[in-house]
């Protein structure tokens, strides 16, 4: 357990996920069911902290947008009809890794990501959609606001170029 975690990569084949648990059934069955093929039809990518090919913690990011009149009014300013994001998926910790600041890692990384790709392709916001109050206040530590009519949607502004 005191395995040290510092780089994801994309999961592939080669990782093992079928022991995946992370407490939540549907997290689970979606990264054993549908990641791989959702990277295959480049509908999302999974990205993966590993203990050898055991895979221990993963996020997903995808390409997304949002009607403008959707955002929340102090979001819409400036924007165009369709609003470019990304979206922040599916992120879960296997049980036996949880409470390491793993799940910070993860988010670190994503917006990483995410800011990496506004380089080359235009998004606005990333946004993620919590599956309950207490992880809506795990990503607002991370500068994600809560949309005041859906409190469990949270937009991070990406910085002007």
């Amino acid at each position: 357990m005191t395995k040290e975690f510092k780089r994801t990569v994309e999961l592939n084949s080669d990782h093992e996920i079928g022991g995946f648990s992370c407490g939540v059934p549907e997290l689970d069955a979606w990264l054993r069911d549908l990641a791989l093929r959702n990277q295959k039809e480049n509908t999302s990518r999974t990205f993966v902290l590993a203990d050898g090919e055991n895979v221990v913690a993963f996020y997903c990011l995808a390409a997304a947008n949002v009607e403008r009149e959707l955002l929340p009014s102090s979001k819409q300013r400036d924007s165009p009809r369709d609003v470019p994001l990304i979206s922040l998926g599916r992120l879960a910790v296997a049980i036996e890794f949880q409470g390491l600041g793993l799940g910070a890692l993860l988010v670190r990384d994503a917006i990483a990501r995410s800011l990496a790709a506004t380089e080359h392709v235009a998004a606005k916001f990333m946004r993620v959609d919590a599956k309950d109050d207490d992880v809506a206040k795990f990503y607002e530590r991370f500068g994600f606001t809560a949309d005041p009519r859906n409190p469990r949607a949270l937009y991070l502004k990406f910085p002007k170029r």
